[in-house]
């Protein structure tokens, strides 16, 4: 995996006797963040529950370039704050050995992920791992976007409901694509018992989208945040 400093559209390659090759330096493998959450709402409606992370292929090497270099309680400190959550378990796996995913695993509880309004509670479907904030606010854009690779997030959310509650409203799925496949985002809540389940996708199969997709690109970003931000509505039986 190439650092994004050298990702730089084509290279050379220089062999021992002089001659030489043009390489691809752009790499075919989708850079992955893969999150799998669970939690469960207690009757005082405390939030506890426990996040994996898988870093796959460039996230991989940014995340050890990023924080190798930092010290265990920094790192547990900034995700607490980052997410208003209170950990109680902190690993990292695979930090050194870099033919490995990075793979971070945290139990956790928070006060702070669930919005009470009389007899109802308003929960975000992705809890922490939600996308409040369009990064494309420009009316118009001249350069492309650059994201240095193809990536993928995938958030998987179990939530267990506390007793006593029913689900009123769960948001509508949603599935959208930018054109020429470019990129796609799909998004589903759904209920099983006293559980629910979310699977939010996120997925760009190019690392660079030209500028005359940036209106479709702001859009499709407007449309991801809307709908990740919807809320399960619990009413009290």
């Amino acid at each position: 995996i190439l650092p994004v400093r050298a990702l730089n559209w084509d290279g050379r390659i220089v062999s021992k006797d002089g001659t030489s090759s043009s390489v691809k330096l752009s790499s075919s493998k989708h850079a992955i963040e893969d999150n799998m959450l669970m939690v469960k709402i207690s009757d005082d409606l405390m939030v506890e529950g426990f996040i994996r992370t898988k870093y796959e292929n460039l996230n991989a090497l940014n995340f050890r370039k990023n924080y190798n270099h930092i010290k265990e309680e920094e790192l547990i400190k900034n995700f607490e704050e980052n997410n208003k959550i209170e950990s109680e378990e902190f690993k990292i796996l695979n930090q050194e050995d870099i033919y490995k995913d990075i793979v971070r695993t945290v139990k956790f509880s928070s006060e702070d992920l669930i919005e009470q309004i009389g007899n109802k509670l308003y929960i975000e479907p992705n809890l922490f791992l939600t996308k409040h904030e369009n990064p494309f606010k420009l009316a118009e854009r001249k350069f492309p976007v650059d994201f240095a690779t193809a990536w993928r997030d995938v958030n998987r959310v179990s939530i267990e409901i506390p007793e006593g509650y029913s689900v009123e409203k769960l948001p509508e799925p949603l599935a959208i694509a930018l054109p020429n496949n470019i990129g796609v985002f799909k998004y589903q809540v759904s209920q099983n018992g006293n559980k629910i389940k979310s699977l939010s996708i996120i997925e760009f199969n190019s690392a660079i989208i030209p500028s005359d997709y940036y209106v479709y690109l702001k859009d499709f970003y407007s449309k991801l945040v809307q709908k990740q931000t919807e809320k399960i509505v619990l009413i009290k039986s």
